[in-house]
């Protein structure tokens, strides 16, 4: 069983709209990071796909995140680092994240894995795809979709990338 959980009542319930034939295998709940009350070693793995950006206190969530996975289970965090104006150069390194010193405040060991690469070569292509499929969205009245990735691509991500102030990271946590 999964269980997927957002801390917005709509978001739960688009996901178990879109997920009906697959209720058997599939649970959703609406939870708070910031204060997760779930109990002890409940799952048997946990996946954080770029969720920690809004929550108040990095090291705590964690820590209630991986308090609630069984022992000998893992936590995997995908999740970027931007160097911010006035930030040390070094919080772009995999061991020095903010992520990977709330994992070391926590006392938990994780393996990092560097997929920047990866993430560039995806804004490029949904940069390529969106302008190839624009005339397409708009005559569907969905341009504004198309429109929002090139913003995306072109203001935030890539320029980022292409100067090396943002890092994509993979953390895998052994509990």
């Amino acid at each position: 069983m999964v269980t997927g959980i957002d801390n917005s009542a709509p978001a739960i319930e688009a996901a178990k709209a879109r997920t009906e034939n697959k209720r058997s295998k599939l649970t959703f709940m609406q939870a708070d990071l910031n204060a997760l009350e779930l109990p002890e070693h409940t799952f048997d793995a946990a996946i954080s796909l770029d969720s920690l950006y809004w929550v108040t206190d990095l090291t705590q969530s964690l820590g209630s995140i991986a308090r609630i996975i069984k022992p000998g289970g893992q936590l995997g965090i995908f999740i970027e680092q931007t160097l911010g104006d006035g930030d040390d150069p070094e919080i772009l390194e995999g061991d020095k994240t903010e992520v990977a010193t709330a994992l070391s405040i926590l006392n938990l060991a994780f393996e990092v894995s560097d997929y920047t690469f990866v993430f560039r070569e995806f804004w490029s292509r949904v940069r390529e795809v969106a302008l190839s499929l624009i005339d397409d969205f708009e005559s569907e009245g969905n341009g504004f979709i198309c429109h929002n990735w090139i913003r995306e691509a072109d203001t935030e991500y890539l320029p980022s990338l292409k100067a090396n102030k943002t890092r994509r990271y993979l953390y895998l946590v052994s509990l």
